[in-house]
Order: C-alpha cells, then sequence, then structure tokens
C-alpha cells in the first residue's frame, strides 16, 4: 500500500504496464528482425567485408546506451525531419497510426543494443554449424545456400539464440524503463523515476518484485521453447 499516493501497488503498476511492454515488444521485433539476418549474413561472410560490416556495427551499437540513441534518434527525425513525434504515447484504441507512431523512436533505442548482442550470438553460433559435418552434407545434396543456411544450420543453432533473446527481453524491460524517461511515456519508467522523487518506497519495492516476475516467466517460456525447437531436449525431459 502505498502510503504517498493513498492507494494499492498493484493496480498503480497495472495501470502503466502496457506503454512499458508495447515498447518492449516493439523494440524486440525490432531487434530480431535486423539482429538475425545480420548475423546469418556475417556467418556466411565470414572473414569478408560484409562480416567485419556486421561486427563493426555491432560493436558501435554495444557501446551506445539506449538513451543516448534515443536522444540522437530525436534530433534527427523530430527537431530536423519532423518526421515523428517526439514524445508521448497515445492508445491504439484511439489512434492506432498514432500509438504506431509514437512507439517507433523508443522501439528503436531499446533495440540497438540488443541488434548487437543477438546478431553476434547468431554469427557465431551460426559459424559453428556450418562447420558440420551435416552441412557438408546438405551442400552434397545440392540444396540452395538459402535452404542450408535456414533451414538445417540456423535450426540447428537456434538454442544458444533462443537463450540471448529470452535474456534480452528482460533486458528490454529495463531499458524500457530509461527510455520512457527520454520519450515521456507514461509507463513503469515514469513510475519508478515519479516514485523515487517521492520517495515512495512500497511503490518502489512493487515495481522491483514486477520486474522480478517479469525475467522469472521469461525464462520460463525461454526454457518451453528448447523443447519445442529441439526435439531430443523434449525426448530427455520425458
Amino acid at each position: 500500500y502505498s502510503y504517498i499516493l493513498g492507494e494499492q501497488v498493484t493496480p498503480t503498476i497495472l495501470s502503466h504496464i502496457f506503454p512499458t511492454l508495447s515498447v518492449a515488444l516493439f523494440g524486440e521485433a525490432i531487434s530480431l528482425v535486423v539482429a538475425i539476418p545480420l548475423g546469418v549474413l556475417a556467418a556466411d561472410k565470414h572473414g569478408r567485408i560484409a562480416d567485419k560490416i556486421v561486427l563493426a556495427f555491432a560493436t558501435l551499437t554495444t557501446s551506445l546506451p539506449s538513451f543516448l540513441a534515443g536522444l540522437l534518434l530525436m534530433i534527427v527525425f523530430v527537431l530536423q525531419l519532423k518526421l515523428l513525434p517526439a514524445s508521448g504515447f497515445v492508445d491504439p484504441n484511439e489512434d492506432f497510426a498514432g500509438y504506431f507512431s509514437h512507439l517507433i523512436l523508443p522501439g528503436v533505442s531499446v533495440a540497438t543494443l540488443q541488434i548487437a548482442i543477438i546478431s553476434r550470438m547468431t554469427r557465431s553460433s551460426m559459424i559453428d554449424a556450418l562447420g558440420s559435418d551435416y552441412m557438408r552434407t546438405a551442400s552434397a545434396k545440392g540444396l540452395t545456400r538459402s535452404r542450408q543456411l535456414w533451414v538445417h544450420a540456423f535450426k540447428n543453432s537456434s538454442i544458444p539464440i533462443l537463450t540471448i533473446i529470452g535474456q534480452s527481453f528482460g533486458e528490454l524491460i529495463a531499458g524500457a524503463i530509461v527510455v520512457e524517461t527520454v520519450f515521456d511515456v507514461p509507463g513503469i519508467g515514469q513510475l519508478v523515476v515519479n516514485s523515487i522523487l517521492r520517495r515512495d518506497y512500497q511503490m518502489i519495492q512493487g515495481i522491483m518484485i514486477f520486474v522480478a516476475l517479469v525475467f522469472i516467466i521469461v525464462n520460463l517460456i525461454t526454457d518451453v521453447l528448447y523443447a519445442v525447437v529441439d526435439p531430443r531436449i523434449r525426448e530427455r525431459s520425458f
């Protein structure tokens, strides 16, 4: 019970979850769409110029904090190009186009670090898979390169990629909390900042429990997906 707000902690947290989850899920979608093809490309072109470009891009985005990425994106797309809104959040039931446009900048901001992490893990796992015997067999059978990469190599290297995706989603929640302050998104991040300023310790404790619960749920889903992706794990489990 928050003595500062005079209300229970749980309903207040639940009322701020949707904007945070929207930013986190949108950022996760962006990171997967960008990072996995980059990692596969880098592995396929291992040691060549494309591989080096992907590694350089990953190194750059790793060293770029999400809040700084948000500020840079705001300068370019809001102040200079005037294409996207600078801040705020819109209910999708009222205006879905406005809801989507307000998610682009914060989503890209939280995705920058995850793109680097997932692409490097995908590259590393794919390089190991591409050097295996079954890949040489697939090549000898005359399969197309895309089929070799996506059906055989990527599927067999997906377990470590799933692991890093599960861990990154939990980090996306934490990153979204920081980015929400930059873009004035009324989510968990804004609630955290206001609670700290008010010294609302009960609310802070409730938010920390919520974040820990998110990590637990994401790890559980990741463990279940292991068995879906790799039938050998499912057989050992039963």
